[in-house]
């Protein structure tokens, strides 16, 4: 009987000298489900994406027979992982992940914690203000990730939402969770990452990058001017656990009109509340 095809590249027995190798290599690495971790990575893809995908193209960026593909999704959809849109058979992510994600933000303890503070920060300067943390997993498509808002007294708005990702260089929020990592860290998102520009104001050498985190590292906070996106300025401070680890940033932001002028008014009230805030960490 023949046998399925096989990709290009792929043999049907390794040597002796490469199976002993493999099984080193497993015994040294943790444990790891084949179908939990495809289904893992089809999820990552299609959330990196942020669009639909059909089953051979997601086969294709995950380099897994079509087959594969179509029963995990398949698997996935009846959970209510992902959805399948009737007219064009493309999958997206499903709402269950959104409610997890939900209750994730409400049970995390983080969230209830610094919501008062927020809400009295917002309403003191009137412009938005985020809780945001770190997602240092290099399968990630973003380095931060906005857990809470709360709203602009004013109509108009500028500002990142709950489940906002973006890039760490480029934000304010994303320098203070940097300052304060450790050097390995940031050098492994430097490196698996880059240091895209999305603005003329975007820092896109290292070194420069680098100086930047010692100096919010020394006044207390950091600035986004006009960075990621042109006519947003933000300013943030770290949030500390009972430990003195930084776990979250705090900022306010809204347009550069508004903000620039008054800078250093809004640092000093936004290092005051992320001083509240890891105070009832303790």
């Amino acid at each position: 009987m023949a046998h399925p095809k096989r990709k290009t590249g792929q043999t049907r027995f390794s040597s002796t000298e490469q199976q002993v190798k493999d099984r080193a290599t497993r015994r040294s690495q943790p444990e790891v489900t084949q179908a939990v971790d495809r289904a893992l990575q089809i999820l990552l893809l299609l959330g990196s994406e942020g669009r639909e995908m059909g089953v051979s193209e997601i086969a294709s960026r995950l380099d897994l027979w079509k087959s594969t593909v179509h029963r995990t999704l398949a698997t996935l959809a009846a959970r209510g992982f992902v959805s399948k849109h009737p007219e064009t058979d493309r999958y997206f992510l499903g709402v269950k992940l959104f409610s997890l994600g939900m209750r994730w933000r409400e049970k995390a303890g983080l969230v209830p914690l610094v919501r008062p503070v927020m809400e009295k920060l917002a309403a003191e300067l009137g412009e938005a203000v985020h809780l945001v943390v770190l997602d240092p997993d290099p399968e990630s498509p973003h380095t931060v990730v906005v857990v809470d808002r709360v709203d602009s007294a004013h109509v108009l708005g500028v500002t990142p939402r709950v489940g906002f990702g973006s890039a760490a260089h480029c934000s304010a929020v994303g320098k203070v969770l940097l300052a304060h990592s450790p050097p390995h860290l940031v050098e492994r998102i430097i490196r698996t990452r880059g240091l895209p520009r999305f603005t003329p104001n975007t820092i896109t050498d290292e070194q420069a990058l680098l100086a930047e985190l010692a100096r919010t590292r020394e006044r207390g906070y950091a600035i986004d001017d006009e960075e990621m996106e042109i006519g947003l300025y933000c300013v943030a401070a770290p949030v500390r656990d009972a430990h003195g680890e930084v776990v979250a940033a705090l900022s306010v932001s809204g347009p550069a009109a508004r903000l620039s002028p008054r800078y250093q008014e809004v640092a000093r009230e936004v290092m005051q509340a992320a001083a509240e805030v890891s105070a009832r960490l303790h």
